[in-house]
């Protein structure tokens, strides 16, 4: 949803990197924390057994990268992307490749 709701501001961004200093922190500030959440969550359940042991902080990025990833192309690609797989089908299936292969 940040990057529904923050399209512009976040084009505006990564065409302006490095002008606008503040810009930078407020859009980094957003995926840090989710960072977080998500190493936070993957240790919650490494240690009860239900995903397999492994970096946390690496799991967490690989999560977030794969996210990132399609959000950036939906906003720079949108009118192509969309004729290609769609926001919905892109979670679901990539959500669950993902679970199946951290799972232990």
């Amino acid at each position: 949803m940040f990057f529904h709701k923050n399209a512009d501001i976040i084009l505006i961004g990564i065409r302006d990197k490095g002008m606008l200093p503040e810009l930078d922190r407020a859009l980094a500030d957003p995926p840090a924390k989710l960072h977080s959440l998500l190493v936070e969550y993957f240790q919650r359940f490494q240690n009860k057994k239900v995903i397999a042991r492994q970096d946390e902080r690496l799991v967490a990025m690989s999560f977030l990268s794969m996210c990132y990833g399609f959000q950036m192309s939906e906003l720079i690609h949108q009118q192509y992307q969309s004729l290609l797989v769609t926001e919905e089908e892109f979670y679901k299936h990539s959500v669950s490749l993902f679970v199946k292969g951290i799972l232990s």
